[in-house]
């Protein structure tokens, strides 16, 4: 009985790769037969990605890269408040 339960589980092992295989060929062919679809998603990704890598590019550039000073921790602001109202 324990052979058995070893040669199904060795038979299932390598079943998810097939699986995996049969499920992209069926995706390729489903967008091979609606190429306004196909290019309206890539587009959409393509675009998605563009904005979201150019944000996260610009943000670490402005709030987590340090000055470009010497001693950028030293900098300081000097101003009058004689209105009473602050910064």
């Amino acid at each position: 009985m324990e052979q058995i339960k070893e040669e199904c589980r060795d038979l299932r092992k390598g079943q998810w790769l097939e699986t995996s295989v049969q499920d992209l060929r069926y995706g390729i062919r489903a967008l091979c037969k609606t190429p306004g679809f196909t290019i309206v998603a890539l587009a959409t990704l393509a675009l998605g990605i563009g904005v979201n890598t150019t944000t996260f590019t610009v943000l670490n550039r402005l709030l987590l890269q340090s000055l470009p000073f010497r001693d950028p921790d030293r900098i300081v602001q000097i101003g009058d408040n004689s209105n009473g109202q602050g910064f």
